[in-house]
C-alpha cells in the first residue's frame, strides 16, 4: 500500500486531459518514453483518466509555501517546505519534462495551458506533494491512503468491480465442483470396480484431455478481453470463432487417445477389470469433451466483457438437471458408469445451450458477432496459438504435477492408505483452489480490458488490488482449512487412522495454498498482458526444477510420505509466488499498453484486410449483392 495523491489545481473544477504526452527524467540520458491514455479534450462526457502524481480532478485551491533548497545531485535536490495550512513537509523533489502538444487543463471547455514542453518538479515530502511548471502555474497534492497513486474511491471501486467479476465465476466453479461430487457419488453406488475405474478414468482425461482444452482457452483471455477494451467489438466476435475451431480441432487426438484407453492401461499394467471399465467410461466421455470445445471459449467471451453474473443461473440450471439425468441414464437406461459419463456431457451441453440463449436473448452477440465464416474461422490462427501454446503447456505442467504425486503415493509404503489420503487432501486443495482461480479470472479480464483501452494506470491498480485480496483471502481459506481439518475429512471417509492422517496433513495444504493464491491470482495479469511463455518458465522451473525433486526426495528418501509430498509443493509455490510477483509488479505498464494496441490493431487491420478481399470476389463473382456490403460496412460503424 502507498500514498494516494488528491491534486488541488487553480480552479474550481479542472480536468487534466494530457495526451500523447511523453514523461521523462533529466537524471536518465535516454529518456523513457510513455503513452499515457487519457481522454481528448473533445471526449466530453468520458471519465477522465489519471497520472501517478497527479489526478484528474480540482476542487480546491493551492496552499501556498516556503522553500528551503538543497541540491543533491544532477535533477534532484532536498527540499523543506513549510505550508499555509500549518504542515511542515521534507524530502526530494525531482526535475520533470513534459514533450509533445500538451493540454493541462479545461474548465468551461476551454484549454486553461497548453504548450509543447513545459518543465515541472514533483516535490516527494511526508504528506504534501507540489508539481511546478515553467509557465508559472503550480499544483499542489496531498497525501491519502490508496495503493500506489490511486485514492480511496479508486481502491473500493477496483474492489467492487473485481468482486462482481469474480464472485460469480467462483459460485459455477463450486457448482461444478459439486457435479463431480454427483458423479463420484452415484459411481461408488455402483460398486467398487465402478468407482476404482471412474476415479482412475477422471484422472487419465484431466492429464491427456481437459488440461489441453483449458489451457489452450486461456489464450483466448487476452486476445478478447484487449479487444473489448479497445472496443473493436467485431474483432472479439472473430477471435471467438477461431478459439472454437481450433478447440474442436485439438478435440481430434484427444479422441483418439480416449477411444484406445483400455489397451494403454494394459500397456501401464493396471489390472485388466479396471482398465476396461475406465475404458469404456471415457469412450462415453468424448461428448463431454466436445461440449467443453464450446463452453470455455464462450465463457472467456462472456467474462471478458464483464459478464459472469449470468453463469450462476446457468450453471445451478445444468446442475439441478443433472441429478436427474444421472438416475435416468445410469439406472432408467441401465447404462452404468457409462450412463454417469454421458450425464456429464449432457450437462455440458446444457450449460453451453443455457450461455447461448441468454447471448441470444439479451442481444450481447449484436456489436460483437457478425456470425461463422468459413474464411474467418481458418484464418489468422498465429496470433491465438502464440498465446494458447504456452499457456497450455503451463497449464499442462501445473495439472500433471499433481497426478504424477497421486502416482507417486501409490509407490509409498501404504499405497491403499497413501492414495486415499493424497487424493482426499488434492480434492480440498482443488475445493480452496476456487477463490484464487476466480480471481485470476477477473483479473486477466481487468488488465486485458484496461491495456486494450491504452490506461496502464488502471491495469496496475487492477493488479496491485487483487494481489493484496488474495493474500488476504489466501489467509482465510488456510484458516478454515486448520480449523476444520478434523471434522471435513469425514465428508469422504469414516476411517479413524485416514481421519488422522488426513487431519495431520491438512495443515501442510493450508500453507500451500497461502503461497498459492497470490501466485495464481497474479498469474492472471501476466495472461491479461498476454506473457503466457513467461508464466511456463515459471511452471517448470518451480514445478519440475524444484518442489518435484524435493517433493520426491522428502517422501521416499527422507521416508516422510505424504506430508513430504505436500511439504515439496510448498516448496514450489513459495518458488512459484517469488517468481512471479518479481516480474508483475516490476512491469513496464505502459510499454504493456503500447502492446496491447499493436496486437488488437494487427489483428483487427488483418481481418479488415482479408472480408475487403473476401467481399470483392464476391462481388466479381456475382455472389454478394451491393446491398449486403452496404449493409456490412453500415453494421461495422455502429
Amino acid at each position: 500500500m502507498g500514498p494516494a495523491l488528491h491534486a488541488e489545481g487553480s480552479g474550481p473544477e479542472v480536468d487534466s486531459i494530457l495526451s500523447d504526452v511523453r514523461l521523462s527524467s533529466n537524471t536518465s540520458p535516454e529518456p523513457h518514453h510513455r503513452h499515457i491514455g487519457v481522454p481528448y479534450p473533445e471526449a466530453s462526457g468520458s471519465e477522465p483518466r489519471e497520472i501517478d502524481f497527479l489526478l484528474s480532478r480540482s476542487e480546491a485551491p493551492i496552499h501556498i509555501g516556503h522553500r528551503h533548497e538543497v541540491p543533491v545531485h544532477t535533477g534532484r535536490q532536498h527540499v523543506h517546505s513549510q505550508w499555509s495550512d500549518g504542515d511542515d513537509s521534507e524530502g526530494e523533489e525531482e526535475r520533470l519534462l513534459l514533450e509533445g502538444p500538451v493540454h493541462t487543463g479545461r474548465q468551461n471547455g476551454e484549454v486553461l495551458r497548453a504548450g509543447n514542453q513545459l518543465e515541472g518538479h514533483v516535490h516527494i515530502g511526508s504528506r504534501h506533494k507540489v508539481v511546478r511548471w515553467s509557465d508559472g502555474t503550480e499544483w499542489s497534492v496531498e497525501e491519502g491512503i490508496g495503493v500506489n497513486g490511486a485514492s480511496r474511491r479508486q481502491v473500493f471501486a477496483e474492489v467492487a468491480k473485481q468482486g462482481a467479476l469474480a464472485g460469480p465465476i467462483m459460485g459455477m466453479n463450486v457448482v461444478w465442483f459439486l457435479r463431480s461430487i454427483v458423479s463420484m457419488i452415484f459411481l461408488g453406488r455402483l460398486g467398487e470396480l465402478e468407482l476404482a475405474a471412474g476415479s482412475l478414468a477422471i484422472s487419465l482425461a484431466n492429464v491427456t484431455g481437459y488440461s489441453i482444452l483449458y489451457g489452450l482457452s486461456t489464450g483466448l483471455e487476452p486476445l478478447i478481453s484487449q479487444a473489448y477494451g479497445a472496443k473493436r467489438y467485431h474483432t472479439m466476435g472473430r477471435i471467438l470463432n477461431r478459439g472454437i475451431v481450433i478447440l474442436l480441432f485439438a478435440c481430434i487426438p484427444i479422441i483418439v487417445i480416449w477411444a484406445n484407453a483400455e489397451s494403454l492401461l494394459l500397456l501401464m499394467k493396471q489390472d485388466p477389470g479396471i482398465s476396461r471399465e475406465a475404458g469404456r467410461y471415457l469412450r462415453w466421455m468424448i461428448p463431454d469433451l466436445i461440449a467443453l470445445a464450446g463452453a470455455q471459449p464462450v465463457r472467456v467471451y462472456l467474462r471478458s466483457q464483464g459478464l459472469t453474473f449470468p453463469l450462476i443461473p446457468c450453471a445451478v440450471i445444468a446442475f439441478i438437471f443433472h441429478v436427474p439425468i444421472n438416475f435416468l441414464l445410469i439406472f432408467g437406461l441401465k447404462l452404468g458408469a457409462a450412463g454417469a459419463a454421458l450425464a456429464s456431457g449432457v450437462t455440458d451441453f446444457n450449460l453451453l445451450f443455457l450461455m447461448v440463449l441468454y447471448i441470444r436473448c439479451l442481444g450481447v452477440h449484436k456489436k460483437s458477432w457478425t456470425g461463422f465464416s468459413i474464411r474467418s474461422c481458418f484464418s489468422e490462427w498465429g496470433p491465438f496459438l502464440r498465446l494458447a501454446a504456452p499457456s497450455c503447456v503451463a497449464t499442462c505442467l501445473e495439472w500433471w504435477c499433481y497426478e504424477l504425486l497421486l502416482l507417486f503415493a501409490g509407490l509409498l509404503k501404504n499405497p491403499v492408505e497413501s492414495v486415499a489420503v493424497m487424493s482426499v487432501c488434492l480434492n480440498f486443495g482443488a475445493l480452496a483452489y476456487m477463490v484464487p482461480a476466480a480471481m485470476s479470472s477477473s483479473l486477466s479480464a481487468r488488465v486485458g480490458n484496461e491495456l486494450g483501452a491504452n490506461s496502464p494506470f488502471f491495469a496496475r491498480l487492477a493488479t496491485q488490488v487483487a494481489g493484496w485480496l488474495s493474500v488476504f483471502l489466501g489467509g482465510v481459506s488456510a484458516l478454515i482449512l486448520i480449523l476444520t481439518r478434523h471434522q471435513i475429512g469425514r465428508l469422504f471417509t469414516d476411517n479413524e487412522d485416514l481421519l488422522k492422517m488426513i487431519a495431520s496433513i491438512l495443515p501442510l495444504v493450508a500453507l500451500c495454498h497461502v503461497a498459492d493464491s497470490p501466485q495464481t491470482t497474479l498469474s492472471g495479469a501476466l495472461r491479461g498482458m498476454a506473457r503466457p511463455t513467461i508464466f511456463l518458465v515459471i511452471n517448470l522451473a518451480s514445478y519440475y526444477g524444484f518442489g518435484m525433486p524435493v517433493a520426491l526426495f522428502l517422501a521416499f528418501h527422507a521416508h516422510l510420505g505424504v506430508p513430504g509430498m505436500w511439504m515439496g509443493l510448498f516448496c514450489a509455490q513459495i518458488v512459484q509466488v517469488i517468481l512471479v510477483c518479481a516480474i508483475v509488479f516490476r512491469t513496464d505498464w505502459p510499454m504493456q499498453a503500447a502492446k496491447a494496441q499493436e496486437l488488437t490493431c494487427q489483428i483487427d487491420e488483418n481481418d479488415s484486410k482479408e472480408s475487403t478481399e473476401s467481399l470483392q470476389k464476391g462481388l466479381e463473382m456475382g455472389d454478394v449483392e451491393k446491398q449486403e456490403v452496404s449493409d456490412i460496412y453500415g453494421h461495422e460503424d455502429d
